[in-house]
């Protein structure tokens, strides 16, 4: 099985001493995977402790994070370092992130400046010829799993320090803002797989200091291919713990599964078809099944208009269920990357039912 090291020079955790838990919970993980080989745990810099100068304007929490990530890049500049993969202690891996690594990092492009194995799109990425699980990035948010090459380490460098960037923004730029601005301007070539490998687990957040779900942020072109769940109105909010695997919409109604807003898209099918995409947006963000509960929205109606599928709840077996799809989406990323995007690989357009996620 493909492990980090295989792939990366340098492998640095960015871990606050206070935050022990952090260490624990993330060094458990990482050997479930098999991760936990060549790993640096490097001491985080608390922004209370060194408070910003008078120019920052983004927070304690914020200058903390820039001057950690700061002093990662820097010891790898001096110690001629290949590449760095910094990852933060709140990160989190697929169940199967060996295969999907080895995947991607066989297909991305030698002239990589910056990889994402996680973060958030804020604008659209673009497919790569011929690398059916590689995106081009031109602008990813948050720092939890990414890497850098020697290639683009010194200008990321002094980038990240460009102070002025940060004073043109008073209600706060960061340093995966600033970031985001290279990848605009097109500084260093910056990729990502289709289907993000890392997510952030659900934590109390060092800079914004409230408590945060785990998410994923993955290209939400992949939602549509997530089946509904179809919860009979009678069953009301008692889902026997289902309900730790469902989204059902952010706004429920008290004592059942109904969003607020179903009762407007319960109108029309049109209404009712954005409602499910927004949905399932949601849904995949978090990594969960979305689900649909409302008296006027029975399963036959669902499924003419939601062609990802629709499974009907069972007690007890949305842990399996969710488990299983989301495998599936997994596994046959490759496939759908090349249907999505149309994007012939070796010389043909990609064959439906081939393997995937199989490489040598």
């Amino acid at each position: 099985m493909a492990t980090l090291s295989d792939y990366f020079e340098r492998i640095c955790i960015l871990n606050l001493p206070y935050k022990p838990e952090r260490r624990e919970r993330l060094t458990r993980h990482l050997a479930e995977q098999g991760f936990e080989k060549n790993i640096t745990w490097v001491r985080s810099y608390s922004g209370d402790k060194m408070p910003p100068p008078a120019w920052w304007n983004a927070g304690n929490g914020a200058w903390g994070c820039l001057l950690s990530h700061a002093r990662v890049l820097a010891e790898a500049i001096a110690d001629g370092i290949e590449n760095v993969l910094i990852l933060e202690d709140d990160v989190v891996f697929q169940p199967d992130a060996g295969s999907l690594l080895k995947g991607f990092m066989k297909q991305a492009p030698d002239d990589w400046g910056q990889i994402y194995l996680g973060g958030q799109h804020l604008k659209d990425p673009t497919p790569v010829a011929g690398s059916s699980y590689v995106l081009k990035c031109h602008c990813v948010n948050r720092t939890h799993a990414f890497a850098v090459h020697k290639r683009a380490m010194v200008r990321m460098h002094q980038h990240i320090w460009h102070a002025p960037d940060y004073m043109q923004h008073p209600g706060g730029w960061h340093v995966d803002h600033q970031l985001g601005t290279a990848h605009e301007r097109g500084d260093w070539s910056v990729y990502g797989p289709s289907y993000w490998i890392a997510g952030q687990d659900a934590e109390w957040s060092n800079i914004s200091g409230r408590y945060n779900s785990r998410h994923w942020w993955h290209p939400c072109t992949w939602s549509k291919h997530l089946p509904f769940i179809w919860l009979p109105p009678a069953v009301g909010a008692t889902l026997h713990g289902d309900e730790r695997w469902l989204h059902g919409g952010y706004n429920l109604k008290p004592n059942t599964f109904e969003d607020i807003g179903l009762d407007v898209a319960a109108i029309s099918d049109d209404r009712l078809s954005a409602w499910l995409n927004v949905a399932a947006r949601e849904a995949l963000d978090i990594e969960k099944l979305p689900a649909v509960q409302h008296p006027y929205i029975g399963i036959d109606r669902l499924k003419k208009i939601w062609h990802g599928g629709v499974i009907p709840w069972a007690p007890r077996c949305m842990e399996r269920t969710a488990s299983m799809q989301l495998h599936d989406l997994r596994t046959r990323v490759l496939e759908l990357s090349g249907e999505e995007y149309d994007i012939p690989k070796h010389g043909g357009h990609p064959q439906a039912g081939s393997p995937v996620l199989t490489v040598d």
